[in-house]
């Protein structure tokens, strides 16, 4: 496996939730140095962090476990590549105006490992998926394939029951 860092990534697709029976993953498109990246998260706090701050044209530094591969077509000679990158870590980059002024974040660096599974990280996870609950039905920011609502929405609704249990 290989470690990959996009150093001065920008996000050129807004992001996408991909629903599946229990699990929520998140999926977006963006490019560095010429180089069109697939990114990929799992971890809610990094979901998090892409709803709130990775709007399309924002730049960022990415890290993660990353995967190319390269093929050809038979009818075609030449080379494409894939190349998706597992984010695990995040921080943004500066942004300038028009007049060369930084524009300020709110945004910090923050790495999946600094999270475990405390009341903190349950509850962000819990943030997440209403999140994707409420946009349930928009093609443009969810996926649900054959998606039973109600088994979400159960599942929903048994997280925030468990956060009152801490």
């Amino acid at each position: 496996m290989l470690l990959g860092e996009l150093t001065d990534c920008i996000i050129t697709a807004a992001p996408v939730f991909r629903v599946t029976a229990r699990n929520v993953m998140l999926e977006s498109k963006a490019i560095d140095s010429g180089m069109r990246v697939k990114l990929y998260v799992s971890n809610p706090v990094l979901m998090y962090y892409f709803i709130r701050y990775c709007d399309i044209g924002t730049r960022h530094h990415f890290t993660g476990p990353l995967n190319v591969s390269a093929y050809t077509f038979d009818d075609s000679t030449r080379a494409f590549t894939s190349v998706r990158l597992s984010v695990d870590a995040v921080r943004p980059l500066a942004n300038l105006d028009e007049e060369g002024h930084v524009i300020g974040t709110t945004a910090r660096r923050i790495r999946a490992r600094e999270f475990d599974r405390t009341h903190r990280f349950l509850k962000m996870k819990f943030i997440v998926y209403k999140y994707v609950f409420e946009h349930i039905n928009d093609e443009e920011t969810v996926m649900n394939r054959g998606l039973n609502v109600e088994t979400f929405a159960l599942q929903l609704s048994d997280m925030y029951e468990n956060l009152g249990n801490f």
